[in-house]
Order: structure tokens, then C-alpha cells, then sequence
């Protein structure tokens, strides 16, 4: 192989490595979300049988408080607005969520594994022509 062809490898490599590690990033980021819905969504279902809970204050400080209507739940519905709703709308609406992450996360793990095969294709092609 010649020097422009390794060049063009090594190039393709990097570009390769540099997609991997974004993808990584987001699959993190994915993972991270799917995490915080299922644990919302455990939340809201251990809901129905609490009496209490405790709220965060803030700085690890929590205050005990006293569940009046575990059917309606606060929850955000636009940049930092809020309203009440009904408890198994807002399970749905989890549940919903969780499935589109869950769909994204396992589509992003096949390119990311795809992409892993062709930095692992462009490896073993620079070995064997270096024997040559």
C-alpha cells in the first residue's frame, strides 16, 4: 500500500473513532434518560400505596410530607411549566417515553457496533497489507 492510500486509512480511522466516541456519548446520554423514566415511572406507581413521602429541599435535605391524592401528580408538560394530572395519564405518558428510548437507545447500539466492525475492517486491511 502506498503512503496516500495509508494516509486515506488513517484518515478514515479517526473519522471512524471520532463518530464512535460521539455515539458513545449518546448512548450515555440515552441510557441516562431511560434510567430517570423508569425511576419516575416507579415512583408514581409506588404512589398509590404511600401514605408519605419526602421532598427534596435541596443539599441532601429532604422534608417528610403527607400524601393527600395519590390519583393527580404534578408534572412538567413544557420548559418548566407544570400542572396537575391525572396519575395514569402521567403513567402513559412514561411509558410512551420509555418505548421511544428504548427503540433509540437499541438503534444507536446496532450503528455503534456497525461502526466498531468497520474501524475493526480497516485494521485488520492496514495489517495485512503491511505483511505484503
Amino acid at each position: 500500500m502506498n503512503e496516500e492510500g495509508k494516509h486515506k486509512i488513517a484518515y478514515e480511522m479517526q473519522m471512524y473513532e471520532y463518530q464512535a466516541r460521539q455515539m458513545q456519548n449518546t448512548i450515555q446520554q440515552i441510557e441516562q434518560a431511560l434510567q430517570e423514566l423508569m425511576m419516575s415511572k416507579e415512583a408514581v406507581v409506588n404512589l398509590e400505596n404511600s401514605k408519605t413521602a419526602l421532598l427534596p429541599l435541596g443539599a441532601g435535605i429532604f422534608a417528610k410530607v403527607e400524601i393527600k391524592d395519590s390519583k393527580k401528580v404534578i408534572a412538567a408538560f413544557s420548559n418548566g411549566l407544570f400542572s396537575e394530572q391525572d396519575a395514569n395519564a402521567v403513567l402513559e405518558k412514561l411509558d410512551t417515553d420509555i418505548n421511544i428510548y428504548s427503540t433509540e437507545l437499541e438503534k444507536m447500539s446496532k450503528e455503534f457496533q456497525n461502526l466498531i466492525q468497520k474501524l475493526q475492517d480497516l485494521s485488520k486491511n492496514v495489517q495485512e497489507s503491511e505483511k505484503e
